[in-house]
């Protein structure tokens, strides 16, 4: 049985207790590191004056504790009529987060009607860069979304052929739309770009997306390489020096 929902059943013994607010703090700092936050929770059992409030922070600190050495991560779905807590283990996510590619999760929570959902934020430790927290969107074939989505130029630009070098300035792209029709990754066809030349978000288009960054953001580029200036200037030094 998941023990963050054990912990959230509590609640109850708390309110009886007459601390409802401060335990409703500490449940919703869930996200945050776990031994971090067993750790605060230690610290409020010590200076609490009521056994039954005391009792129950240690609880929850042990519960905390016991989830970060089996390897749980601490998770939350948001978008649908209410948001639910939950723990998946880090070896269930690798597959999600360490991937450009988006998808789609059929999310199964015990007690509760499966929903689809993606990945929409991320938390890592600092140091260990381990997975602290994971939020999912709770999403439907109707509801428009918000996504980030990888941008993946396509073609040699004739810029480069001319001794140009193409950079891409956009990584990822925002955009709204129904999940079924974003891809997993926006292609664009750079065979046209000349030396000096851009894309910026406003000559893109993709059928069924609406692109959310400013228009006049440029996406990609190919610019002139010193090498390639370098060759240009001691061409014109040559050609100068035949004439006279």
């Amino acid at each position: 049985v998941d023990e963050v929902a054990k912990i959230l059943n509590q609640r109850s013994v708390v309110e009886r207790a007459g601390n409802e607010l401060v335990a409703t703090d500490y449940v919703d700092k869930f996200k945050d590191d776990f031994a971090t936050m067993a750790t605060e929770l230690e610290k409020a059992a010590e200076t609490s004056t009521n056994a039954d409030f005391n009792e129950f922070l240690l609880l929850q600190a042990k519960a905390l504790r016991n989830m970060r050495q089996v390897g749980d991560v601490p998770c939350v779905l948001y978008g649908g009529k209410e948001i639910v807590h939950f723990t998946v283990t880090d070896k269930s996510l690798v597959k999600l987060v360490y991937t450009p590619n988006i998808y789609v999760v059929d999310l199964q929570i015990e007690g509760r009607e499966p929903v689809k959902a993606i990945l929409k934020d991320i938390q890592f430790h600092p140091v260990k860069d381990n997975i602290l927290h994971v939020d999912f969107l709770e999403i439907t074939e109707e509801k428009p979304i918000i996504m980030d989505v990888p941008v993946k130029l396509e073609g040699l630009a004739v810029g480069v052929k001319a001794g140009g070098k193409l950079g891409l300035q956009l990584r990822k792209l925002r955009v709204k739309a129904p999940y079924t029709v974003i891809p997993d990754r926006l292609v664009i066809d750079v065979t046209k770009l000349a030396i000096g030349k851009t894309i910026k978000v406003g000559e893109l288009n993709y059928e069924g997306l609406e692109i959310l960054n400013a228009k006049e953001a440029v996406v990609c580029a190919v610019r002139l390489t010193r090498a390639a200036r370098g060759l240009a200037a001691a061409g014109e030094e040559a050609a100068s020096t035949e004439e006279a």
